[in-house]
């Protein structure tokens, strides 16, 4: 890729970093007003800035000589902005990623389209596609191979088909499917339905802020452990601490000791 020179108003070249070869278009496709907004500055001060380093110019450079352009934005606001259009490109282009994949199951509606192309974060975008991810072979797998997945729908939408249930249920037992009783029926709905709750994006949000807000991480010694191992563990045999409070170092220290077979780890929450 090839570099500009750029001439300072001192004379001397300054040597810019490969231009990028993405279009000016994509300002068009990214929400530049939604970063604005976020930073409190005009929508023409991001739109400047996203183009004075499309155009190969480094940030020091643009803080220097093109205070016009920006509105005198300083270097920290600069690399802010610079942060958040590299999101929002990455976010773009999973989109485009998942959109591919679940149209190439058939398996794309206009509201799941629509859903996915509104998704402002990450979580949320891994959250829709999550039911649609390729995935081990499940319990619900097997009870969906088994014929069971529409009554699962119609109960997961209260079907009035579905009111007389236990008829239902009887009418489905099928021994070569190995669905002898009315009650493997049964099991079988309850493993979709339970994959359908815990790969429901709407629920996952739910249940995560619910774990932000009120979760606490516990941890204690593993029953198995010997007396007198584990002891570089010992700050955790006993100890509680809210989810959001726990720094990362603490986190890792936590997930090796459990690796380890050293600590038991729970959550808890309101």
């Amino acid at each position: 890729m090839p570099t500009t020179t750029e001439v300072q108003p001192s004379g001397t070249p300054s040597v810019m970093h490969p231009v990028s070869t993405r279009s000016h278009g994509d300002q068009r496709r990214l929400d530049l007003s939604r970063i604005a907004q976020d930073l409190q500055i005009r929508r023409n001060q991001v739109e400047n800035v996203v183009q004075l380093l499309e155009e190969g110019n480094t940030i020091p450079f643009i803080t220097r000589y093109r205070k016009e352009r920006t509105g005198g934005l300083n270097e920290d606001m600069l690399r802010l902005i610079q942060q958040r259009v590299q999101h929002l490109r990455q976010l773009a282009e999973r989109k485009q990623t998942i959109l591919r994949s679940i149209d190439n199951q058939g398996k794309l509606t206009p509201e799941l389209r629509a859903a996915i192309l509104s998704a402002d974060h990450p979580r949320r975008l891994e959250d829709l596609y999550l039911p649609y991810k390729p995935k081990k072979r499940t319990p619900a797998t097997a009870a969906r191979e088994k014929g069971l997945g529409p009554l699962a729908l119609a109960i997961w939408h209260s079907d009035p088909a579905v009111n007389n249930l236990a008829e239902i249920l009887a009418g489905m037992v099928h021994p070569e499917k190995e669905l002898t009783t009315p009650e493997q029926v049964l099991q079988g709905v309850r493993h979709i339905l339970a994959e359908m709750i815990a790969e429901s994006a709407d629920v996952r949000g739910a249940v995560r802020n619910v774990l932000w807000d009120t979760g606490k991480l516990c941890t204690s010694k593993s029953d198995k452990l010997a007396e007198g191992q584990g002891l570089e563990y010992k700050d955790y045999f006993q100890f509680t601490e809210p989810i959001r409070h726990i720094p990362p170092h603490r986190i890792l220290a936590i997930n090796r000791g459990e690796k380890e077979n050293v600590l038991q780890v729970r959550l808890e929450w309101d």
